[in-house]
């Protein structure tokens, strides 16, 4: 990269300030519900899904590296899979970060990338309202 030297004085501020991690992205399973064609998981025909120990192990990992401040902290489930295939772990994962998030005074925020348009699977109705009463 090439800069001025008032580029290279904004580069090198932006990189003394604190940066914030403050959300953490969870792939919960490779399962899908959908069958296209050209994907590269074969339809989710091999589907895993994360087991618990490991989703406590990632989230202890976000909250003991978690810096920068901040009064929220975003679990956001995405990619991989259909994360609501795997509706028990997504239930846990986002129970224990609002308890997480409740214990250190900070607003829990949520983010489902989903497949389902219109189902609602099941504990779909538990999300929104763990969401809303947080």
């Amino acid at each position: 990269m090439l800069v001025d030297e008032r580029g290279h004085a904004r580069l090198r501020d932006a990189f003394q300030e604190t940066p914030r991690q403050d959300h953490i992205t969870l792939m919960l399973t490779s399962g899908c519900n959908l069958r296209c064609r050209y994907c590269y998981a074969e339809a989710g025909e091999h589907a895993r899904v994360m087991s618990r120990p490991m989703i406590d192990a990632a989230l202890d990992y976000f909250w003991r590296s978690r810096f920068g401040g901040g009064k929220r902290a975003a679990l956001v489930f995405h990619g991989g899979g259909e994360p609501t295939l795997a509706v028990r772990e997504l239930e846990c994962a986002m129970s224990a970060f609002a308890d997480e998030a409740a214990r250190r005074g900070i607003e829990p925020l949520f983010s489902v990338t989903t497949t389902v348009p219109s189902a609602r699977p099941p504990g779909t109705s538990w999300h929104a309202t763990a969401a809303r009463s947080r």
